[in-house]
């Protein structure tokens, strides 16, 4: 204690720039108090302190008390600027499993704002199989093929806000959004999985206390992109990242496909008919209030099934353009998928879409042996117990049992309102469980293709623009003639066809 007046007096009697001045006075107090290891820190400051004295004139007291102000000042603003926020803004937050973090994220990239911003975030735009191109812009080898070598270098890069804040505005109003990253422990992962994954964050503001323009942004930004949808139909299947309930899974956007026109699949059309005309009925909004009244959920499940080729998905996402819906594709022999995340994204369908099993018969939900065929039924089963310890071992998951997917299917808390579709070749092959009424309300054969679907086929894949053309009906029953009826799938004539794109060539190579 009796070192602070020794520093009061040493340094009312040191003036600027003597020699015992206040870094002396400084130095000579603060030594004895700090020990022999500061020393140098304190002979430094006495250096320094000297040095802006004698060559700028400037007391150094004074930098450090402006120093401190603007430390002060800036504090207070922050203060200020989080009661702001708290108190006289609207927020909502959106995080990168949504579907408006996509939206968001292009709406972002075409502002005037964006691309005047210094903090962005490069990214490469992916395009789809199915994405417009102009045959114009593609470049040629000498021998006249196709050369993409060079089409990447003009793909320009999509430019999004970098993480941090940025303001922009819409509709004459200024909007904040900040952009956040955030590693979050993942329990689907195991022990010996990476216990952490990444999830980001959008964070949109304005300034009152409603956010009513952030949810007419949202809805700008939805009918953006979803401009063109009207012709698409996207295809969804389960990821193995993401925030759902923890577990790690969620359903994210795998492709997105033209709608597949009712004309380009070569079915009974009574069959058709009748299979869409229930769906139709099905999906009513009055049907639902039926269902409720006498206590039935409100499920429909089809079964799809015959020979490989025949038809069944490609029905399937025909279906789903039909009634404009999206379409959720679940791979039973998945290793990482468990019966608790199936039966968290059943919980987590839309009120309408349509869930595709495909070849559900290979995935171990099979019956019993008890004929002829006992043993090739036994070792598939043997290799989907296989498929099920595999994924046992490496702590990914421990596949689906049957009970797990007549839970997901028609349990307590599962969906309603869906369309479910499996497909399998071996309908026998299946578990009497799973065909009952309320999981399978219908059967539906697919067959071979008869001798008209092969003339119907042969016209569409001919036609100019789906009209036929002079002489074509004569054509195509030339080469019906040629395909036994039941003999070949439609998708084996097709890949025919598609290998022979000349009809005349493809009718002189039947002889």
């Amino acid at each position: 204690m009796d070192a602070l007046p020794t520093l009061a007096a040493n340094a009312s009697h040191g003036g600027n720039g003597s020699e015992h001045g206040l870094p002396d006075a400084l130095l000579d107090t603060l030594s004895p108090l700090l020990g022999l290891q500061l020393n140098p820190l304190i002979k430094l400051f006495a250096l320094l302190h000297k040095i802006i004295d004698r060559h700028l004139g400037i007391d150094p007291t004074y930098v450090l008390f402006v120093w401190a102000a603007i430390k002060v000042i800036k504090q207070l603003y922050t203060t200020m600027h989080t009661l702001f926020r708290e108190h006289f803004t609207a927020s909502i937050e959106i995080s990168d499993g949504n579907d408006y973090y996509l939206h968001v994220m292009l709406f972002l990239a075409t502002l005037r704002e964006t691309a005047e911003s210094r903090s962005l975030i490069a990214e490469t735009p992916s395009k789809g199989a199915w994405d417009e191109e102009d045959d114009s812009d593609l470049a040629t080898t000498p021998d006249g093929y196709l050369n993409f070598s060079h089409q990447e270098t003009k793909a320009l890069p999509r430019f999004t806000p970098a993480r941090g804040v940025h303001d922009f505005r819409f509709k004459g109003r200024t909007f904040c959004v900040e952009r956040n990253r955030h590693s979050l422990f993942n329990p689907a992962a195991g022990a010996e999985g990476m216990p952490q994954y990444k999830e980001e964050t959008l964070v949109l503001s304005c300034s009152g206390r409603s956010p009513e323009p952030i949810k007419q942004l949202l809805q700008h930004a939805k009918e953006m992109y979803c401009r063109d949808h009207g012709t698409k139909t996207i295809v969804r299947r389960p990821s193995q990242r993401g925030p759902l309930f923890r577990s790690g899974s969620f359903w994210q956007q795998a492709a997105m496909r033209p709608v597949r026109p009712l004309k380009t699949v070569v079915l009974d059309h009574q069959l058709i008919e009748q299979i869409l005309s229930d769906m139709n009925e099905y999906l009513r909004p009055s049907t639902s209030k039926w269902y409720a009244d006498r206590g039935i959920p409100l499920r429909r499940g089809y079964l799809f099934h015959g020979p490989p080729g025949t038809g069944k998905s490609s029905f399937s996402f025909v279906i789903a353009g039909v009634f404009g819906l999206d379409i959720y594709v679940v791979s039973l022999l998945e290793r990482k998928l468990t019966e608790e995340t199936l039966l968290a994204l059943f919980i987590t369908l839309p009120r309408r879409c349509v869930v595709l099993f495909e070849d559900i018969d290979i995935a171990g939900v099979k019956r019993p042996s008890d004929d002829e065929n006992e043993q090739d039924e036994e070792k598939a089963s043997d290799l989907a117990r296989q498929l099920k310890r595999h994924g046992n071992s490496d702590g990914s998951g421990g596949g689906i049992s049957l009970a797990g997917l007549l839970n997901a299917i028609d349990g307590v808390a599962t969906h309603e309102g869906r369309l479910l579709i499996m497909t399998t070749n071996k309908p026998e092959a299946l578990d009497r469980a799973l065909l009952r009424p309320g999981r399978v309300d219908q059967q539906v054969e697919f067959f071979n293709a008869t001798s008209g679907q092969a003339e119907e086929l042969f016209m569409h894949m001919y036609g100019s623009n789906g009209s036929a053309t002079p002489g074509l009906r004569e054509l195509a029953l030339q080469f019906s003639s040629h395909i036994p009826s039941g003999m070949f799938s439609p998708a084996q004539l097709q890949g025919y066809l598609l290998t022979h794109k000349n009809m005349r060539r493809c009718l002189s190579s039947l002889g």
